[in-house]
């Protein structure tokens, strides 16, 4: 699995600045991750993680994920999430092994996705989506933008 991590935030007001992060799951090595209790949690971070729901690629979930930490500093001090399997499971994980409370948005009946993806995107300060170019994670990531929220697009690709 290829995955091309598109990283955008506002950095100014009327001003994008977007990276582009290759990245190949094939070059981690398989790990056992510790947990540590005096990890750096960066108060008031929100994160959303959102994305396809066939995404089962957790070494490049990880290095993504690993990838965000660096970049902020530390960890986020809770983690948003749908409840459906794929981005959204791995992301679930991800908070419980690094001691982050998690706070479940699940889609019930009757609600469509965009009112979905809103509940998330209306309570996180940052996102990350794992998306195959998939409309929904598009329009997670449209309301992001729309609000200012630092999105970070982590593009899947499947050979």
């Amino acid at each position: 699995m290829y995955v091309r991590n598109k990283l955008e935030h506002m950095s100014a007001p009327k001003q994008r600045i977007t990276k582009y992060f290759y990245v190949s799951s094939s070059d981690t090595k398989r790990q056992k991750i510790q947990p540590d209790k005096s990890k750096i949690i960066i108060p008031d971070i929100h994160l959303a993680i959102i994305g396809y729901n066939q995404f089962t690629d957790t070494k490049a979930f990880e290095l993504s994920m690993s990838q965000w930490v660096e970049q902020y500093g530390g960890y986020p001090s809770s983690v948003i999430g749908g409840e459906v399997k794929g981005a959204d499971l791995l992301g679930k994980q991800w908070a419980s092994r690094n001691y982050i409370p998690h706070d479940s948005k699940p889609c019930t009946s009757g609600i469509g996705y965009h009112e979905c993806n809103a509940r998330i995107i209306n309570e996180a300060t940052h996102v990350i989506a794992f998306s195959l170019n998939d409309w929904r994670t598009h329009h997670a990531t449209l309301l992001a933008k729309k609000k200012g929220i630092p999105c970070r697009i982590v593009v899947i690709k499947r050979f």
